[in-house]
């Protein structure tokens, strides 16, 4: 792509799904890794958590759900979630994490935001995807991440937090 339809084509929007250039992959090619790249960051900063939590079932449950998002809502464009559902879904869940930060303290307060991130995470990876969300889950997803070191990582912890790194300049690269 030359630079001006670079900076014209947002990611996700029709006109830069039909882009290609004749040296390389098309857009849609490159959107979709980033896709794939943002699911194994979600299930890599999940897995980071359970490491030290031992929160095995949430890690199953992300496994499941990250690529099953991105089969549904990127892939097939079956199903996603409306944007005004996504925001009042939101609301609740930060309003949940409020009521339940109020009663817990200590360690306990830190697994409630690690849970309350990975919630608002799910509800971006079952949007439609814009540039916009991309940002919005590796941000959530690198809160997640720090929250999780603080949390007493075990023994697998560097070598899941360097497979995350290589994965999260990745997703970089593919969103700049």
């Amino acid at each position: 792509l030359s630079p001006a339809a670079r900076r014209s084509a947002k990611l996700g929007s029709p006109a830069a799904i039909h882009q290609t250039n004749s040296m390389g992959p098309t857009r849609l090619n490159l959107e979709r890794l980033l896709q794939c790249v943002l699911a194994g960051m979600v299930v890599l900063s999940t897995m980071l958590f359970g490491a030290g939590y031992r929160a095995t079932k949430l890690v199953c449950v992300i496994l499941i759900l990250a690529p099953l998002a991105v089969y549904l809502v990127d892939i097939r464009r079956k199903f996603y979630l409306s944007r005004p559902l996504a925001n009042i879904l939101s609301l609740v869940a930060v309003a949940v994490w409020l009521g339940v930060s109020l009663v817990l303290t200590g360690e306990y307060q830190l697994v409630v935001v690690t849970y309350e991130l990975i919630v608002l995470q799910m509800l971006l990876v079952f949007q439609q995807k814009y540039e916009r969300i991309y940002w919005q889950v590796i941000a959530l997803n690198i809160a997640q991440t720090a929250v999780a070191a603080a949390l007493t990582p075990g023994a697998s912890f560097p070598v899941l937090l360097t497979v995350y790194i290589l994965v999260g300049l990745m997703a970089l690269a593919l969103l700049s």
